[in-house]
């Protein structure tokens, strides 16, 4: 087992101020990183070979590498799929906001109004350049909360993020919003708008706007929609708008919307990824990273929507993790796996159910921890299963495990590959950095030949200038 080397502790201020702009740190008291039934999980240090510089890999640069670096905008929170038709396909904002003038919804010393371009880019063959259009350009208020990007039954891609226009004393976007391309155009669907669709009978709950934060998006077996994501009332206005977020859900129906909470009044819905089991049920991931009550709820849950409509759920994880949580369900047996960073083990938990009935129960969730073992990573954590049915992971490395600072050490940083074989994970080194950061806002997808796509970000020197650009890595390993 691999021995965990704590982080040292981020500030209360810092940490407080990430979590209010739901951006960062899974914020709160690091309370251990074991399984919830107290085992630990298994690390694997069989010194699989980790091949540095790669091989094999083709790397290619999403945007145009002649273009002015300047007016260049590497994608953030990226998300890569292969489409039905075996396009390559990617969904990501813009690194940077762009001022919209003053923010007049606020009536006492209103900000700058702030939007974000979210894009989505695609090339046809390998040989071909990448298109990329302007999906949408949303009002953000602290950054940008996260995109789910899928396909939908006609093949078109689909796109869930928060959108809308600013509403009440808040400046950004307050409504889950669909963006699907019909043509050569993108049509809009809003799922959710108000925090009182999903009604619990409690009155904050049921108050407030601000809504579709961190969506997570899927289709079920009939073709309808479906998004879990973040409520958070007032964003903010309210000092305990954050410590009593909610995670809900909204399913199209008939035309229309039906929504449900989750889970509501605790803090809970960042980082949402949603899929339907083998039978046909929503199953939502989530953090609930603010730690606000006598009973510890920090960490990582999974939620199913049972017949009647309810949601029964199980810990997956206490303590606190960055950002992504990522989960899949294997293309044969319906295995269901989720992933995402411990802070606690500096490595990626991998936690499997292969059998629905013991959904509930915590310890029939496989449990394993990933990670070589000099290395702190898995920061940016992204997982799919192969064709094969073997489970690809792609992620950032940080630094060793033996650096002092708390900041990554661009010597060490890496985009890592990692792919299961029988009882083993081995581990490959896609891209090492050269002069600054390399492997943020990975995204890992497989083609049906078995070919591995990965999409990463990555500090480069052109025309003397330094630029994080966006790049996708490719190659067949099965």
């Amino acid at each position: 087992m691999r021995d965990a080397v704590p982080l040292k502790t981020i500030s209360l201020w810092i940490c407080a101020w990430l979590a209010a702009a739901a951006i960062g740190w899974a914020c709160g008291d690091d309370d251990g990183g074991d399984a919830p039934d107290g085992s630990a999980g298994d690390a694997d240090t069989d010194g699989d070979a980790d091949t540095d510089p790669p091989t094999g890999w083709t790397i290619e640069q999403v945007l145009d590498p002649g273009a002015d670096p300047a007016s260049r905008q590497a994608g953030i929170q990226s998300r890569i799929l292969v489409s039905p038709t075996n396009t390559l396909a990617l969904a990501y904002f813009a690194n940077k906001s762009d001022d919209d003038g003053i923010c007049d919804e606020i009536e006492i010393n209103p900000p700058t109004r702030l939007r974000q371009k979210l894009f989505f880019a695609e090339k046809a063959s390998a040989t071909s350049a990448w298109s990329v259009s302007l999906i949408d350009h949303p009002v953000v208020a602290f950054g940008p909360t996260g995109i789910s990007f899928t396909y939908d039954p006609q093949g078109q891609p689909t796109v869930a993020y928060t959108g809308g226009i600013p509403a009440g004393q808040y400046c950004g976007g307050n409504d889950a919003v669909l963006a699907t391309r019909q043509g050569a155009n993108w049509t809009f669907t809003t799922a959710a708008t108000e925090s009182g669709q999903s009604a619990t009978g409690d009155a904050a709950a049921d108050a407030g706007f601000v809504v579709g934060l961190w969506p997570g998006l899927a289709y079920d077996a009939q073709g309808n929609a479906a998004v879990v994501h973040k409520d958070v009332h007032f964003g903010a206005l309210q000092s305990d708008d954050n410590r009593r977020a909610d995670a809900e859900f909204a399913w199209q129906s008939g035309g229309g919307w039906t929504h449900e909470a989750i889970d509501y009044g605790d803090g809970a819905g960042d980082f949402n990824t949603l899929l339907f089991d083998a039978a046909g049920r929503p199953v939502a991931f989530y953090a609930l990273t603010i730690e606000a009550q006598a009973t510890s709820r920090h960490g990582v849950w999974a939620s199913r929507r049972a017949t009647d409509g309810t949601w029964e759920r199980v810990k997956l994880h206490k303590g606190a993790i960055f950002r992504e949580i990522v989960a899949d369900i294997h293309p044969t047996t319906g295995e269901i796996a989720v992933a995402f960073y411990s802070v606690a083990d500096q490595g990626v938990r991998v936690r499997r159910l292969a059998n629905g009935a013991d959904f509930l129960t915590a310890s029939a969730w496989s449990d394993d921890i990933v990670a070589k073992g000099q290395y702190d990573e898995g920061r940016h954590v992204s997982l799919a299963y192969s064709p094969s049915g073997n489970i690809g992971l792609a992620y950032h490395r940080c630094r060793l495990l033996t650096s002092t600072s708390e900041s990554c050490d661009q010597n060490d940083e890496a985009v890592v590959f990692v792919r299961q074989s029988g009882m083993s994970w081995l581990y490959e080194t896609v891209k090492q950095s050269d002069v600054g950061s390399c492997g943020e806002y990975t995204s890992l997808t497989f083609a049906p030949d078995g070919t591995a796509h990965i999409a990463y970000q990555c500090t480069v020197v052109q025309d003397q200038q330094y630029t994080v650009e966006l790049f996708v890595a490719s190659k067949k390993v099965e």
